[in-house]
């Protein structure tokens, strides 16, 4: 009885990339002396552009997978900045974003999946707080 109930009320997510939480600021009132902070969940690092480039971020999260960082569970870590690099493989442009976390750890997500052997250069793409 409670697995068909636990069954009925839960989702399985499979999903290979990361997700963004984002704290943007907001203020009320006519001189700005009250203020709250709103958090977006987003879906997808180009959707992040998109919503960084008409929003001052505060604060922003990166949930890591677990195949991304090589556990059994979903992470959360403070995210300082995002960089990419691009390589051709047999003729196909690929893209590969790197993570650069709070902590200063960082963590490669490759578009195509491959292990690039080669050596990337990275721009960076955006920074946070």
């Amino acid at each position: 009885m409670f697995f068909s109930f636990y069954q009925k009320n839960s989702i399985e997510l499979v999903d290979y990339s990361p997700w963004f939480l984002c704290e943007v600021r907001e203020e009320e009132g006519v001189s700005g002396d009250i203020s709250f902070s709103k958090t977006h969940l987003i879906a997808d690092f180009i959707k992040l552009t998109d919503f960084a480039s008409g929003n001052e971020i505060n604060k922003a999260y990166v949930v890591i997978p677990y195949c991304l960082n090589n556990t059994s569970d979903w992470s959360l870590a403070r995210l300082r900045g995002v960089s990419l690099a691009q390589y051709f493989h047999e003729g196909i442009e690929n893209i590969v974003y790197r993570y650069e976390l709070a902590n200063e750890d960082t963590f490669l997500v490759d578009s195509l999946g491959l292990k690039v052997e080669s050596e990337l250069t990275f721009k960076p793409i955006i920074k946070f707080k």
